[in-house]
Formats: structure tokens, sequence, C-alpha cells
């Protein structure tokens, strides 16, 4: 099993730990209808911060049932890293921005977070309009070079 062995590598890594709540990363996976969409969401989330990156995934085929009929339809897959600190803003947001009845809003927590992403993340989530200053150091712009690579196509 691969988890074992990752927990056995992270213990003897001490670039492996990981924040603590609230500002532990949590992942917001989405579907929405179109890219354009997506690309308004992601662009809200982020500049909100809401969201430190919204990855805007490729289209994908979704089969599900709705009020009662099995139904098929191209979806553009969306994956928000936000903090626990966010978390409840940032759903409350994409549930607002989001064109479904029903949207689908799924968090996943990971059991691990390179530190460094996970700070950058944490630093670039700040309300500032609290008064918090800007903490973040070069590890930020090097996190964001790894959200944007990730992204594709997609600015980030």
């Amino acid at each position: 099993m691969f988890l074992p062995a990752m927990q056995a590598a992270e213990s003897s890594d001490p670039e492996a730990a990981r924040l603590a709540s609230p500002d532990g990363l949590l992942l917001i996976l989405s579907n929405l209808p179109d890219r354009e969409t997506a690309e308004e969401v992601a662009h809200t989330l982020v500049g909100e911060r809401l969201a430190a990156c919204v990855n805007i995934l490729g289209t994908c085929t979704s089969v599900y049932r709705w009020q009662g009929d099995v139904e098929e339809a191209e979806e553009v897959t969306v994956l928000v890293k936000t903090t626990r600190l966010r978390h409840a803003a940032c759903r409350q947001r994409l549930n607002a921005l989001h064109p479904y009845e029903v949207p689908e809003i799924v968090t996943i927590a990971p059991e691990a977070v390179w530190p460094a992403y996970a700070q950058w993340a944490a630093d670039e989530t700040r309300d500032t309009s609290a008064g918090m200053r800007d903490t973040s150091t070069g590890l930020r712009d090097a996190a964001a070079r790894a959200c944007d690579s990730s992204d594709g196509d997609a600015e980030g």
C-alpha cells in the first residue's frame, strides 16, 4: 500500500511538516458547464482571495441521474485550492457563482502538502482588508509557478 511508504518518507523529511489549522490546505472539486464559466469563477475566487489557485482542467463527460433520468453532459472540472480558514466563504461564493441548481462542491482534505506550497496558499488567501500584512517570501513565487505550470493553458 502506498500510504505507509509515504508516511515513512515524510517522517524522515523535515520538509514534510504540515501547517496546522486554520492554514491547512483544502481542495474543492467542482464541475461547470463550460470553460468561460470556469474562467469567470476562477478569476473571482482568486481575485477575492478565497482561493490561492484554481486549476481549470479539461472537458470531461459526466453521466448522472437527474430528476429520474440518466443524463450525460460535457463539463469543465475545476480544482480550487483554499485554506480551512477561507473554506466556508469559498464554498459559499462558489455556490453563489455556480449556474447549476445543485452544484457539485466537494471538499477534499489532502493527507500531506508540500510546506512551501501550503504556506504560499495561506499567504495568498489572507484577508488583507482585516489589516493582515503580506508575510510571503520568495517561496510564494516558486509555488505560483508550480500552480501555473499545472494549469496547462489556463492562467491561475
